[in-house]
């Protein structure tokens, strides 16, 4: 609940008696039931920022989940306690159903102090978005360069899942984070070393220097780059105005132990198959550009006739949906998409730039 903008114009106090709470026992979660509601709220936001092109001028009246901006005071937390399949909860926050929250609730918008009106640049949602496009909050950003080492699996996890929430604005994050996500890994020893220390302050240091990203303008195509190593994927999604190109979103992940094993023409293929799924939501129905420095897959994605390699053949499957053309390009000028998948998690990175915001192109 930290991360919702809670307003400090009051508090909701809580007035019960010798009152003790129901005891109940708790529900066992569906992991794959996790996944997708994460996954769920995660494009609900992107589409929210997306949906922000063309927009000089922000106002904002913020009445979104507005009980939920009011905090409970800290000694009647207790008396909101509830049970849930995951455990036992308090609000930190005001919810619906209590006596006299919509009374506190009015008195709180009945103050114009929150609201913001014409201004140039906001904050919202974690990030602060103005005409030229979005970028991390500062002040969330500062919270992140502060975190404390984790020294347990529990932090790790909490500090991982504040570095993803920003990993549309940073240039590797997969592979830049991925000595990290190995001490969560299975019959894994949880010990912090150098090599966890270093991709630690790195991430610190590429939120601190993330580029502005620009609004996805769905009337201009969309250029799609990818590549592939024997690290990981990488993806860059770009469109292009009247002089360069611009970035909309990085993509990256490393390879899962079986894909190592592929050829260089299925990884350079799953770097195509993988983006195209994760920018879903970008490309589907609409025309776009793949652009690869893999000379092959140009010819085997636009043949009509059958390979022996069944793998590659449900992957040819699975674009016939889309509507693309594919493009070849040199990797000397494939640079942006090529660094996303080359990154060495045990290489010195500080030196890879994060602000590279016009595209190499011909």
């Amino acid at each position: 609940m930290e991360e919702l903008q809670q307003t400090h114009l009051g508090e909701h106090v809580i007035i019960t008696e010798n009152v003790h709470p129901i005891k109940k026992n708790a529900y066992r979660a569906a992991p794959k039931e996790n996944e997708f509601i994460e996954k769920e709220i995660n494009e609900i936001i992107d589409e929210i920022l997306d949906s922000l092109n063309g927009a000089q001028w922000f106002t904002t009246l913020d009445l979104v989940s507005g009980y939920w901006q009011i905090k409970v005071k800290a000694e009647d937390q207790e008396k909101t306690a509830f049970i849930t399949k995951f455990g036992t909860y308090e609000f930190k926050v005001m919810p619906f159903g209590l006596c006299n929250a919509p009374a506190t609730f009015q008195r709180t918008m009945d103050k114009a102090e929150k609201c913001h009106f014409g201004a140039k640049e906001l904050q919202f949602l974690g990030h602060v978005v103005g005409e030229e496009g979005i970028k991390p909050d500062p002040e969330k950003i500062d919270k992140i360069v502060n975190y404390p080492i984790p020294v347990n699996i529990r932090d790790l996890r909490g500090v991982l899942g504040l570095f993803s929430y920003y990993r549309r604005f940073i240039k590797n994050f997969s592979q830049l984070a991925d000595p990290m996500y190995e001490l969560l890994k299975k019959d894994v020893v949880y010990k912090w070393t150098e090599t966890q220390q270093q991709a630690f302050e790195i991430l610190k240091t590429k939120l601190t220097q993330a580029p502005i990203v620009r609004y996805p303008d769905f009337e201009k195509p969309f250029l799609l780059y990818t590549d592939a190593s024997l690290i990981g994927i990488g993806a860059v999604l770009a469109q292009k105005d009247s002089k360069d190109e611009y970035v909309v979103a990085y993509a990256s992940r490393t390879l899962a132990p079986a894909e190592k094993n592929y050829a260089i023409t299925e990884l350079e293929y799953l770097a195509i198959i993988w983006a195209v799924k994760y920018f879903r939501h970008y490309l589907f129905r609409i025309h776009f550009t793949i652009i690869t420095d893999h000379s092959a897959l140009k010819w085997l994605l636009n043949s009509s006739s059958e390979t022996a390699n069944r793998r590659l053949e449900r992957w040819k499957i699975t674009l016939s949906e889309y509507d693309y053309e594919i493009q070849y390009r040199k990797g000397t000028k494939h640079s942006n998409a090529d660094a996303l998948s080359r990154i060495n998690p045990n290489t010195d990175l500080q030196n890879i730039p994060n602000n590279q915001r016009n595209i190499n192109h011909e």
